[in-house]
């Protein structure tokens, strides 16, 4: 039987994600390509704010002028200003961070609690196939691709491709291999830079495999 996410609730911070947005529109010129990139509209856990982050993200990428008017106008036409609140809710946002300095502060709990929330339901996601079949397999590739969704929930890059050790080391001979016949030129991310540098690293490797 398939299971239900915790009973405790998920971590949210809602006043943080209005001070967010307060920073957002009280000084768009000073915090806006900051917070563009720390958050998505994705990090938001009350769907309406990350819908305005995201048209006011629109603006600033477009060069437009924001203002809690704009706010406004950009809510009722994209038909959320009600779950905000009203005009008055959008004023209650627009006051909420007493300093708009502190928009990296503000970005970061907002940040952190998304990642929350991403590595709780990734987790349940993960124990629920287990669940549903408790196969050596379903263990496995639940347990990688849990990995693989913390990973990059905690780096916010790429997703991470999960290999087997022995997968692993085969690429990276490989890759030595090739460098010592080209005389210790090392190409792709595990060069330094140094072509020195480089050259010491290979002969050190071939050295080693020598003894």
């Amino acid at each position: 039987r398939m299971s239900t996410l915790p009973a405790n609730p998920l971590p949210t911070c809602p006043d943080l994600e209005r001070s967010v947005l307060s920073c957002f529109l009280q000084a768009p010129e000073m915090c806006a390509p900051g917070l563009m990139r720390q958050l998505q509209s994705g990090d938001f856990h009350q769907e309406s704010y990350g819908r305005l982050f995201a048209l006011l993200a629109a603006r600033v990428e477009n060069a437009q002028h924001i203002d809690l008017t704009t706010a406004v106008q950009l809510a009722d036409d994209h038909q959320i200003l009600d779950a905000l609140g009203g005009i008055a809710g959008l004023s209650d946002i627009y006051t909420a961070a007493a300093n708009p300095a502190a928009y990296e502060h503000y970005a970061h709990e907002v940040k952190t609690k998304a990642r929350g929330r991403a590595v709780i339901q990734a987790t349940w996601v993960a124990g629920n196939k287990i669940q549903l079949e408790p196969t050596a397999e379903t263990v496995r590739e639940a347990a990688a691709a849990l990995v693989d969704s913390v990973l990059t929930t905690l780096t916010d890059e790429t997703r991470v491709r999960i290999v087997p050790l022995q997968e692993a080391l085969f690429e990276a001979i490989d890759e030595i291999e090739h460098a010592v016949k080209n005389r210790g030129h090392v190409t792709g991310d595990r060069a330094t830079g140094f072509t020195d540098l480089d050259r010491v690293f290979i002969k050190g490797l071939t050295l080693t495999e020598n003894i």
